[in-house]
């Protein structure tokens, strides 16, 4: 626009003085330069040979990009998800220069639609949105979900139709409808009040006093070398949990996920107990499970860290020899457990590895009083 600019200085300068002499005649004429409106502004000083100096201001063309960038898109939130929305696409019905000429652009999750310049020039309306992203978002959309334990995860849609998340936040201490027992307000040994997770992800109040026993599976048996058994199943390959790793408790999680079983064993007596306690199979024809096994104080644990606790001085083992058969876990001998009067241990039982266990999960424990005193 420059050279424009500079020509057009010199003709205005060159030809006004040409225009009033051949007018005078008639009548007098302002002598004011008559220019024909170019939309370049005239300079009305003496040219001096130098161009005139360009602004890079373009006022027919800048009224037209500035409306149509102003008309409500949030630019800066489209740069932050990597989006470029470059120029809008043409409207159906407006005018096109060539009829024939195909114009794509971008819909819903990654899609293409197409419209065609018509043979009046003027665009057609646009087809079909064809090749979404399956299941996939409107780039540069953003929305709020729910995650975790009532928590919520602000999401943004990328440049490739996919919800990207942040963490989440917000989150209770418990999930809808989780247990958890409390000692608070018990005198008596193994009584509980139950605290049941409410809606919003928080402990509801304690049940009412008096305080009541961990309901037991199995008692073990009131008579010194007395032997009982219960039998089981462990969890569905659809509720598996971290593995226990083998040591002394408190242990670390494995992680493998597998199949498992909690049972309560009481002891009935007023005297305290000494029991082995190990797996074995449930029926003759039944196969071995290769079985991890511990035991814990009740209740039943609930969080990672009550998991890798385990009852202290106690060790999770996936082995124990005689009485157990092969792969089978237990506690016995120097590891047998002690019970006190009246009280319950919960025993941990777990598929060590992450397959379905056969016998579609039965198994036998088995309870042999070592000692009352």
């Amino acid at each position: 626009m420059r050279t424009i600019k500079f020509a057009l200085g010199l003709l205005v300068v060159g030809v006004s003085p040409l225009l009033w002499v051949a007018c005078s005649a008639e009548a007098p004429l302002d002598e004011t330069p008559i220019v024909e409106d170019s939309g370049v502004e005239a300079s009305t000083e003496e040219d001096t040979g130098t161009p005139i100096a360009d602004t890079g201001v373009d006022t027919g063309k800048d009224s037209g990009k500035d409306s149509g960038k102003d008309s409500g898109v949030d630019t800066g939130t489209l740069l932050d998800t990597g989006i470029d929305t470059g120029p809008p696409a043409p409207a159906p019905g407006s005018p096109c220069p060539t009829p024939g000429a195909i114009y794509t652009k971008d819909c819903g999750a990654c899609g293409k639609q197409d419209a065609v310049c018509e043979g009046t020039k003027t665009w057609s309306a646009y087809g079909p949105c064809t090749g979404q992203v399956p299941g996939g978002c409107v780039a540069g959309s953003t929305r709020t979900s729910a995650c975790g334990k009532c928590g919520t995860r602000s999401e943004v849609c990328t440049s490739t139709c996919i919800w990207v998340g942040g963490a989440c936040t917000g989150e209770g201490p418990c999930t809808a409808g989780e247990k958890k027992y409390i000692t608070a307000g018990c005198v008596d040994i193994d009584t509980f009040r139950e605290q049941v997770c409410d809606l919003t992800c928080n402990y509801g109040p304690p049940s009412a006093l008096p305080c009541t026993g961990f309901p037991a599976d199995v008692n073990i048996s009131a008579t010194v070398g007395g032997a009982v058994f219960f039998d089981s199943t462990l969890s569905s390959t659809a509720d598996m949990i971290p593995r226990l790793n083998n040591g002394v408790c408190p242990v670390a999680l494995s992680a493998t996920a597998t199949q498992y079983k909690y049972l309560v064993v009481k002891n009935p007596t007023a005297m305290t107990a000494t029991v082995d306690i190990y797996g074995g199979r449930q029926l003759p024809g039944d196969s071995d499970i290769d079985t991890v096994l511990t035991v814990y104080k009740v209740p039943p644990p609930v969080s990672a860290a009550e998991r890798q606790a385990c009852k202290a001085g106690a060790s999770v083992n996936d082995s124990c020899g005689a009485p157990c058969t092969v792969q089978w876990a237990g506690l016995v001998g120097a590891q047998a457990q002690q019970i006190p009067p009246g009280g319950s241990l919960v025993v941990y039982t777990a598929n060590y590895y992450n397959s379905a266990a056969a016998n579609n999960g039965r198994f036998r424990l088995n309870l042999v009083t070592k000692s009352l005193l």
